[in-house]
C-alpha cells in the first residue's frame, strides 16, 4: 500500500504534463471506444491488489500516444511487467501464451512465393487492413483489471479493455488474431451481391504491361498443395492484417476476412463501432502494397523500403548535420539505428552501415551515460567521425529511384533459399585464396604478393604464419572481406561466360570469419589500399 500511495502522489510521467492539452486531447477522443471504470481519485485507498501505473505521453509516426507504462514506476519495488513471465512455446503457459505475430512478414512472402511456383501465369493480389482500438477489444477479467489502473487528473481509471503497455497485451491480442486467420479459412463464398459494403468499395487493377516475375522451385519453397491453393490465407502482426489470394478470388478472400475479423473482435452498432473501420479501409487492390513499413511488389516479386521512409530519415540525418556542436540524444540515437537496422531487414547495405552507425554511437555514448530519468532525452553524444562519415554514406543512398536496387530486394532472395552454386574463401596474415568446385576455379595470394600490392601485411613467423607483433598493420577481417570480393568478382565473371540457367543463379559466399559483428564493423573502418593494375 505504500508503494500504491508513492504512486498515487507521483502522479505520471513528466511527459504527461508537458502535453497536457495533447494528453487530455487524446483522453477525450479515446474515452469513447474504451472500457474504462472511472473513481473519484480518493478511492484508490479502499480497493485491494490495486496497482497505479504511470502514465507516459509517446510520440509515434509524428502523432502522440497514451502509454501505460507497466514497466516502471518511482519506486524500486518492481511493476506489474516485472511479474508476467515473457511469451513462451510452452504452451501450458496461460499467463502469457506464447505469439506468432513477429514472423508475419516472412510467413507472408513465403506464401507470395509459393504461390507464383504454383501458377506462375496467375497475378496475385493482397489487401492489408487495420484493427480500430485493436487491445482494448480484448477485455481484462475484474479481478486482473486492478492491475493496470492510472491516475489522471481527478479520477482514477481502471482499465476493462487491455492497455497499451502490459508484457501480456500481445500475447492474448494475437490468440484472437490467430483465430481470425483461422476462421477466414472456414467460410465459404457468398454471391457478389452479398459481400460487405467494405468488400464491394474494392477496386482492382492488374499490371498488364510486363510479364510476370517467375521463380523456380526448391527444397524450402515446393508448390503449394491442392488443399493449401484453395484456403484463405491471411497473415496478421499484431492489429495490421494481409489476405493474399490470386486475382479470380481476392473478394471472395478479403470478405471471409472481414467477416471473420467482425465474428472476433466485434460488429454492430454499439458505440465502439465496427473493429475495422471505413476511414482506415484501402479500397483499392493491387500487385504492390504496403505491409509493415515495406513495399511488396508481387508483379516483380521484389520488396523494398519505401521512398518516403527514406526521404524522411534523409531529412533527420541532415538536421543533425546542421547542428553545432553535432550531437545527438540517447533517444534520438536509438531511433536514427532503429531505422536504419528496420530498413536492413531486406537491404543488406542498410545493414552495413548500421552496424557502423550503431558502433560509432554507442562508443560516444559511453561519456553520455547517467543514471538520471532524464538521461534518454536530455544527454548528449556527440557524433565521431566515423559517425559522421556513416551518415554522409547514407545521405548519398537515401533518395535513390523507389525501386533501386540499393534499398531493395527480390522475394526470393530475401528468404532461405536452396542455393545452385557455392564458393568458399579464406584468409590468414600467410595470405588469402578461394575456390568453387562448381564453377571450377582455384586461387591464392600469398603475403609476399599483397605487400607488393600495396597492404599494410603484419610480419609473420615462419614457422606458424602467426603474426610475430600482436598490434599495428593490418587486421585479419579485412582479408576475410577482401576474400569474399574477389571470389565473387570471379564468379560474376563466371556467370557471364555460362550464360542464362533456369531459374538463375543463386550463390552462396562461405566465408570462415569471425563473429559477424566484428567482421563488419572492423572492415567498414579500416583504410585498403586497392591498385589500378
Amino acid at each position: 500500500m505504500s508503494a500504491t500511495v508513492l504512486r498515487e502522489e507521483y502522479d505520471n510521467h513528466p511527459a504527461v504534463a508537458a502535453n497536457s492539452s495533447k494528453v487530455e486531447e487524446k483522453f477525450a477522443k479515446e474515452e469513447w471506444k474504451a472500457y474504462h471504470i472511472h473513481y473519484l481519485r480518493f478511492v484508490f485507498q479502499f480497493i485491494p491488489g490495486l496497482v497505479i501505473n504511470p502514465i507516459q505521453w509517446v510520440f509515434d509516426k509524428g502523432k502522440g500516444r497514451i502509454c501505460i507504462d507497466c514497466s516502471n514506476g518511482p519506486d524500486d519495488l518492481g511493476s506489474i511487467n516485472t511479474y508476467i513471465p515473457k511469451p513462451k512455446q510452452d504452451k501450458s503457459s496461460e499467463q502469457c501464451p506464447p505469439i506468432h505475430y513477429q514472423f508475419a512478414f516472412k510467413r507472408l512472402l513465403r506464401q507470395v512465393l509459393r504461390m507464383r511456383i504454383t501458377k506462375p501465369t496467375s497475378p496475385i493480389l493482397v489487401h492489408a487492413d487495420n484493427i480500430e482500438a485493436a487491445f482494448q477489444r480484448v477485455l481484462y477479467h475484474p479481478d486482473v483489471a486492478v492491475a493496470f489502473a492510472c491516475v489522471y487528473s481527478d479520477y482514477l481509471i481502471v482499465p476493462v479493455g487491455q492497455v497499451f503497455g502490459s508484457r501480456n497485451a500481445p500475447s492474448f491480442y494475437c490468440v484472437l488474431a490467430n483465430l481470425r486467420e483461422v476462421l477466414a479459412t472456414c467460410r465459404v463464398d457468398v454471391p457478389l451481391e452479398q459481400l460487405h459494403a467494405l468488400v464491394r468499395k474494392c477496386t482492382i487493377a492488374i499490371d498488364t504491361s510486363t510479364p510476370l516475375c517467375t521463380v523456380p522451385a526448391d527444397s524450402r519453397h515446393p508448390p503449394l498443395s491442392v488443399t493449401k491453393l484453395v484456403r484463405m490465407y491471411n497473415a496478421s502482426y499484431v492489429d495490421d492484417n494481409a489476405v493474399a489470394a490470386f486475382a479470380e478470388h481476392i473478394k471472395q478472400a478479403i470478405n471471409h476476412s472481414v467477416m471473420s475479423a467482425f465474428e472476433v473482435f466485434g460488429h454492430g452498432d454499439n458505440r465502439r463501432g465496427d473493429c475495422l473501420q471505413d476511414k482506415k479501409w484501402e479500397p483499392e487492390v493491387t500487385e504492390t502494397f504496403l505491409f509493415l513499413g515495406f513495399c511488396i511488389n508481387t508483379h516483380n516479386m521484389t520488396v523494398s523500403w519505401p521512398l518516403y521512409k527514406r526521404e524522411d530519415l534523409h531529412s533527420q540525418l541532415v538536421d543533425i548535420l546542421k547542428l553545432h556542436p553535432r550531437c545527438v540524444s540517447p533517444c534520438e540515437m536509438a531511433k536514427i539505428v532503429g531505422i536504419v537496422r528496420s530498413a536492413s531487414e531486406i537491404a543488406p547495405w542498410g545493414n552495413f552501415l548500421s552496424f557502423n552507425l550503431q558502433n560509432a554511437l554507442t562508443q560516444a555514448a559511453k561519456n553520455a551515460f547517467s543514471d538520471k530519468r532524464s538521461w534518454w532525452t536530455c544527454s548528449r553524444i556527440y557524433l565521431l567521425r566515423v559517425a559522421v562519415a556513416t551518415i554522409h554514406q547514407l545521405l548519398e543512398t537515401l533518395l535513390a529511384p523507389e525501386d533501386s536496387p540499393l534499398w531493395s530486394r527480390p522475394i526470393a532472395l530475401y528468404l532461405d533459399r536452396d542455393y545452385t552454386h557455392s564458393a568458399y574463401s579464406d584468409a590468414g596474415y600467410g595470405g588469402l585464396g578461394g575456390w568453387s568446385a562448381n564453377f571450377s576455379f582455384l586461387w591464392r595470394l600469398t603475403r609476399d604478393t599483397l605487400v607488393e600490392a600495396g597492404f599494410e601485411m603484419r610480419e609473420i613467423k615462419i614457422s606458424s604464419n602467426d603474426p610475430a607483433l600482436p598490434d599495428g598493420f593490418l587486421h585479419i577481417n579485412p582479408l576475410e572481406y577482401l576474400g569474399a570480393l574477389i571470389n565473387l568478382w570471379i564468379c560474376i565473371k563466371c556467370v557471364i561466360l555460362l550464360g542464362p540457367i533456369n531459374g538463375g543463379y543463386i550463390l552462396a559466399l562461405l566465408i570462415d570469419n569471425t563473429t559477424a559483428v566484428s567482421w563488419m564493423s572492423t572492415a567498414s573502418r579500416t583504410k585498403i589500399l586497392f591498385h589500378r593494375d
